[in-house]
């Protein structure tokens, strides 16, 4: 309860009280200076009947009427509830209540109200959305750690049971394989589903159709990285071969020219028609001869190797 002496801080704080309430009535400020019950009355009836819905109707199952009554009558029900339900004694009586006057005393009752209706309304409301949540919350019935264990040694035995007639013994188990594994897998998750209880609303598919999934990505990544070693490898040993041919080739030129060919022509008139013809002219046709052979005899090296290596230069 506030006190008394200061009007217009209590003034201020009840028109942030009202605010917080979401009143849009008149707040004739003139008035509740003076004290007027007519403007008091209309607030309190907001506090109590129109500010929260479930507070009024919390308060009318408790038996309180507040309808087709007179002023005197009002405010008897409004103070006998606060006493029942808040433990609240106002400062002042009926009667001074419904006289002019005694302004601030009015206005530190009315602040004392809104602040046990506001307390009161938001736990009806946090009480209420217990009440719907425990409602609509699945509840699965999650079996025993006897019953999966029972099932699953059944369903095991169904599987391993071999079709001989159809299929070998090692094919059949084979496939039966990830079947154990999917079984498994369910009785851990039913076991720590049974374990967890904050886990129920998972259901057991959605766990498996994960599970399943993540499976499915690891093998996808895994032929990609397969896929993709491969093609390196591939384009490793292409590499190779062509580094290999071009030092051979490489290798052909530097031999060919360190070593240049001496042609000797042994008739009489080959030796006279070449000591007539100038001496650079004759350089440059041995020159001429000697690339023309180099390149010919370097060229069937490398397509002979090209063959040899299946590849394509």
């Amino acid at each position: 309860m506030s006190s008394t002496g200061d009007l217009k801080n209590n003034l201020e704080k009840l028109r942030t009280q009202l605010r917080s309430i979401h009143y849009n009535g008149v707040f004739d400020v003139e008035a509740i200076i003076n004290g007027k019950p007519e403007v008091f009355l209309p607030l309190l009836n907001y506090c109590i009947l129109q500010f929260s819905k479930p507070l009024a109707k919390y308060f009318i199952q408790k038996g309180y009427i507040f309808h087709d009554l007179s002023d005197s009558k009002f405010i008897e029900t409004v103070y006998r509830l606060l006493l029942n339900e808040f433990t609240y004694t106002p400062g002042l009586s009926v009667i001074y209540f419904l006289s002019n006057g005694f302004a601030e005393r009015k206005i530190i009752f009315i602040c004392d109200v809104i602040q046990h209706c506001k307390r009161k309304h938001n736990e009806l409301v946090k009480a209420k959305r217990k009440s719907l949540y425990d409602k609509t919350k699945v509840k699965k019935q999650v079996p025993s750690n006897e019953e999966i264990t029972a099932a699953t040694t059944s369903m095991q035995c169904s599987s391993q049971v071999p079709d001989i007639a159809r299929e070998p013994k090692h094919t059949v188990l084979v496939r039966k394989e990830p079947n154990l594994e999917r079984q498994v897998c369910k009785q851990e998750t039913q076991q720590r589903i049974a374990e967890d209880s904050d886990c129920s609303d998972i259901s057991e598919d959605t766990i498996l159709k994960i599970y399943d999934a993540i499976k499915e990505m690891g093998a996808r990544l895994g032929e990609s990285v397969t896929k993709l070693d491969d093609k390196v490898d591939k384009n490793l040993a292409s590499l190779r071969d062509r580094v290999f041919l071009i030092e051979r080739r490489v290798q052909t030129l530097e031999d060919k020219y360190s070593k240049p060919p001496v042609s000797v022509d042994a008739s009489p008139n080959a030796s006279r028609a070449e000591s007539k013809v100038p001496i650079f002219q004759r350089v440059e046709n041995s020159k001429s001869s000697t690339t023309l052979n180099v390149s010919r005899d370097t060229d069937e090296f490398i397509n002979q190797l090209a063959q040899k290596h299946k590849v394509n230069l």
